[in-house]
């Protein structure tokens, strides 16, 4: 894929989203959020693969996805006035049908539109799937960090300030607080955790937290450290001893991983 075509996919992602936006503050809102959500999530993925050493056509294909991978959003929130998956439909399947049924990546080759659509089917997936194609999961990880590495910064903004997000939509509808007992031990054993499994406002930063051990670079890693998401999280829960057991798991696990890596 070339610059070119890449400028006319930036074209038509501004006309299509500049579509749902209304009167409606709410909706313009939260609009807004994702369309600035996914300009810093090409800027991360951008940062990130030049940090991996990824070439100049690499790059260009890691944007595309990165363009792409929440244009489901748009509509999602436009028809159901929320994000939350659970409560719509699942956007990842959502922005590959908007893609397809408007022929978005009909200039591409067979193999350039594969690599995309797996890697937005699998960036807010649980776990990726097995890949023989390690170009391929290289795309796919890398979209998975430079989201969540947005996400983990809105999120510690909000936690920090929620008065300044009125009309934000960020998935915690629970009004119920208290920890979990096997959040709490997903966390402790660095596994991911399901929303499903989630059943109190404090146990969804939890899983947020736990998306520290999905990061596959060590470049995103101390993005997260250095931006002080983890703290901003963490200072959001009340500091038991449970809680400062986890900060400190965490900050084992990171500091191994960077070090490792």
């Amino acid at each position: 894929m070339d610059k070119y075509v890449f400028e006319s996919l930036n074209s038509f992602f501004a006309e299509y989203v500049k579509g749902f936006y209304s009167d409606d503050e709410e909706i313009n809102f939260n609009l807004k959020l994702k369309e600035e959500h996914t300009m810093r999530v090409c800027s991360n993925i951008t940062n990130i693969g030049k940090g991996i050493g990824l070439d100049e056509n690499d790059l260009i294909m890691a944007n595309t996805i990165a363009l792409f991978h929440d244009i489901g959003r748009f509509e999602q929130f436009f028809r159901y006035r929320t994000f939350s998956d659970a409560r719509s439909e699942n956007h990842s399947e959502l922005g590959i049908k908007v893609l397809v049924e408007k022929k978005v990546l009909n200039k591409l080759t067979d193999y350039e539109r594969d690599v995309i659509v797996m890697s937005i089917r699998n960036h807010n997936a649980l776990n990726l799937p097995e890949m023989d194609d390690k170009r391929a999961l290289t795309f796919a990880m890398l979209i998975r960090d430079a989201d969540k590495l947005d996400i983990l910064g809105i999120l510690a903004d909000y936690y920090k300030s929620p008065e300044s997000y009125e009309h934000l939509k960020v998935g915690e509808s629970s009004k119920v607080t208290g920890i979990s007992r096997n959040i709490l031990e997903s966390v402790m054993n660095l596994k991911s955790i399901k929303f499903s499994d989630t059943k109190t406002s404090d146990d969804m930063k939890l899983l947020r937290l736990s998306w520290i051990y999905d990061i596959n670079y060590k470049i995103t890693l101390m993005k997260v450290l250095e931006r002080g998401y983890l703290e901003a999280i963490i200072d959001s829960l009340p500091m038991t001893n449970e809680i400062k057991n986890v900060y400190e798991r965490l900050r084992e696990y990171i500091s191994s991983f960077i070090e490792n890596q």
